[in-house]
């Protein structure tokens, strides 16, 4: 009997150990996978952040005060995310060639909705940003950047109060030095969720003033 006892506390002990080994090694897994899904999210976020600054920041360029740098600003007014989601934006430049002559280029941001993720605890619609270009009378063909999981995506024209700008593109047809700078905010979703991620989203607010009068103090 003693035998038989010292077996079964044998085999608890060994389970117990078993559990407990598996235990650990599930939290370092879950810590792992959460690691790396803040760290990718992250440099998705300093990407997106670093050649939007670079795209919205040529808006108008080389540009006449006649021309309207912003061609298409379409936000959308059916649910609860209007205020934070920019569904399409199309904005303008014109290159130069060694000649001097005069290239429109166009930009497009299309953002569609492609699914739901959880987010915070909360089941939340997700975006894919798409960016397209335009050259002259060329097509629009795919320009490369864009995103793949947003939780939100909004760009607005301020003016030089940093006040939002309502209907921009009207707005910059009747007084160009109505808008002054434009603020882009958005936010990147971890490819991965677990209990272990020290933030559920990534969120990024940034301004790129670009738009100054003749006179800055006016």
């Amino acid at each position: 009997m003693t035998l038989i006892f010292d077996n079964l506390i044998s085999t608890v002990v060994a389970m117990t150990v078993v559990l407990i080994l598996a235990s650990v090694q599930l939290r370092a897994t879950k810590q792992n996978i959460a690691g790396t899904s803040h760290y990718v999210t992250k440099q998705h976020t300093k990407q997106l952040s670093s050649w939007l600054q670079e795209d919205l920041g040529k808006i108008g360029k080389n540009m006449g005060d006649e021309s309207v740098p912003v061609d298409t600003m379409v936000v959308a007014n059916d649910d609860s995310t209007a205020k934070w989601l920019t569904k399409e934006l199309v904005f303008e430049r014109d290159s130069i060639g060694t000649g001097g002559n005069r290239v429109r280029v166009k930009v497009r941001y299309d953002v569609q909705k492609t699914g739901t993720r959880t987010i915070g605890g909360e089941e939340r619609d997700v975006f894919q940003l798409a960016r397209e270009r335009k050259v002259g009378s060329d097509p629009w063909e795919s320009a490369g950047g864009g995103a793949a999981t947003l939780e939100y995506f909004d760009v607005d024209m301020l003016n030089k109060d940093a006040g939002l700008v309502e209907d921009p593109v009207e707005k910059l047809q009747s007084n160009p030095d109505t808008v002054r700078s434009v603020r882009i905010r958005f936010s990147v979703v971890p490819p991965f969720q677990n209990d272990q991620l020290p933030v559920s989203a990534s969120r990024t607010n940034t301004v790129v003033a670009q738009y100054l009068p003749a006179d800055p103090w006016d």
